[in-house]
This record gives C-alpha cells, sequence and structure tokens, in this order.
C-alpha cells in the first residue's frame, strides 16, 4: 500500500531533483507503443490495451496525436482531474528497426503529467512520462535474461528521435533478434518522431517448456554530433517481457545530472 500511495503522489505532483527545472510535468512528451509478447500474434478474444492517464495541478488544453498521423483526443484537462485515452493498437511495435508515424505525441498548454499503462487480463506494466524538456543523450540499457513460458519473449528498448537528423550509434552486448552482433556499433539516423526498436535474439524452440532469450543489459545508445549539428535528446524505453515464468514489465526512466549523463531509476509497476 505504501507503494502505491508513493506512486500515485509522484505521478500527480511530479517530481524534481538536482535542480529545480527537472520534473515529470511538462509541455510535450513523446510515447512509444513498445513490444509487448501478447501482441505476437494479437489477440482479439485477449487483447492488450494501453492506457493513457492525464492529470493536472491548473486547468489546461491538450491534444494527443499519433505523429504524423492521425489525432487521438483533443479537450481541456480541469484542475485535478484524470482522463484518460486508448491507445489503438495499430500503434503498436511489433518488430525491430525504424518504424514512423507511429509514435504517441502528447502536447499541452500549460504542464501536465503523463502515465503509460500497458494490460492483458491478469499482466500489466506502467511508467511515469518524462516531458522533451528533460531527455538525455546518452543512455545505458538495463534488461534481464528471458526465461518464459511463452514464445517470442525478447529484452528489448525503444528510442524516439524529438528532432529530424538525430544521429545515433547504438552498440548491443547481445546478438539481436535483426541479425545485428554484440559489440558491433551500428549508426542509425532518425527524423523527428520515429522510432527505432532493439529486440534481443530468442529462441522460440522450447527447452523443457521453457523459451530463452539474449539480455541486452549494458547495450549503450548514444546520440552523437556531426559536422554541421550538435547531439540531440532522445527519448528511451526499456523493458524485458518474462523471466522465470513471471511476467513482468519494467520501464526505466532516465534522471539528467548537468553533465547531461544519466543514471536509471526505476518506476515500472510489477503486477503478477
Amino acid at each position: 500500500m505504501r507503494k502505491l500511495f508513493s506512486l500515485v503522489f509522484l505521478t500527480f505532483w511530479g517530481i524534481t531533483t538536482l535542480a529545480q527545472d527537472f520534473s515529470n510535468k511538462g509541455n510535450e512528451f513523446w510515447i512509444p507503443y513498445s513490444y509487448h509478447v501478447g501482441m505476437v500474434p494479437y489477440s482479439a478474444s485477449n487483447p492488450v490495451v494501453m492506457t493513457l492517464y492525464l492529470t493536472s495541478d491548473i486547468t489546461t488544453t491538450y491534444d494527443i496525436e499519433i505523429y504524423g498521423g492521425a489525432s487521438l483526443q483533443s479537450g481541456t484537462i480541469n484542475a485535478g482531474q484524470v482522463l484518460t485515452c486508448i491507445v489503438p493498437v495499430t500503434a503498436f511495435i511489433d518488430n525491430e528497426g525504424i518504424f514512423k508515424n507511429k509514435t504517441v505525441h502528447v502536447t499541452a498548454k500549460n504542464p501536465i503529467v503523463v502515465y503509460s499503462y500497458i494490460t492483458q487480463n491478469a499482466v500489466s506494466g506502467a511508467t511515469l512520462c518524462l516531458p522533451t524538456n528533460v531527455l538525455g543523450r546518452e543512455y545505458v540499457s538495463i534488461n534481464y535474461t528471458q526465461v518464459s513460458n511463452s514464445p517470442n519473449s525478447n529484452s528489448y528498448f525503444t528510442i524516439i528521435a524529438v528532432e529530424d537528423n538525430t544521429q545515433v550509434e547504438i552498440t548491443p552486448t547481445a546478438n539481436t533478434k535483426n541479425g545485428w552482433i554484440a559489440g558491433t556499433t551500428y549508426p542509425v539516423t532518425l527524423q523527428k518522431g520515429e522510432i527505432y526498436q532493439v529486440l534481443g535474439a530468442n529462441n522460440n524452440t522450447a527447452q523443457q517448456s521453457l523459451y530463452y532469450g539474449n539480455d541486452l543489459t549494458g547495450s549503450t545508445i548514444k546520440s552523437v554530433a556531426t559536422a554541421t549539428s550538435p547531439c540531440k535528446k532522445l527519448l528511451f524505453f526499456l523493458e524485458q517481457e518474462k523471466y522465470a515464468l513471471v511476467a513482468t514489465v519494467e520501464r526505466i526512466i532516465a534522471l539528467i545530472i548537468c553533465t547531461n549523463k544519466c543514471i536509471r531509476l526505476p518506476h515500472g509497476a510489477k503486477v503478477f
């Protein structure tokens, strides 16, 4: 109960650390509908549902859209009100690589708090979303070796560019689903709102009724400067789908310090 109270308190009032302008309250948010084992394949009889929760301590207008695509919801949030928005499954990121017109983009005239919650039957996971102004430029992923009673369970991480011509270098610590090799650095160029998702390789042939997937812990993601442009901010999410037969979704939020380096603070909800 104490953990639940703390999470609700942080969600509504925001978190502030290291500097006065570091808070999860903001005017712009970028959110991926990241990989989930329950969506591969998708089942209408046992659906995965992603819901956004928006709130504010002052009345403000807001807009939710798929960046480059359809408007999902807009209107006014009254002070102290909590609004919800269900993200369509068409925004789901189901593989490794670059994805366009999939990013959920939330804006508001005055600062708001945004919380993302994915559910499927008795399994769920959540994250406190961070606004654009506190995002970082360099990240190290924290994942876990997958040991699952379901196939298609992958460690993974997801990044979103918030500016055009964002140059990124990704170095996975394990082989990935689509053939990236552990320890090799891969350059990726992203435009504003584009997503790159990396899935650890996994074995979909059961071994004593269990399925195993690579651990991506220690993988680095860096925004790099070019001759004409400085390094740019990135949004970073990570999850582990299943391990030790426990369905777990855990997302890591980066706290930014003065040097633009990052530490990772887990705000994930574990619901078994």
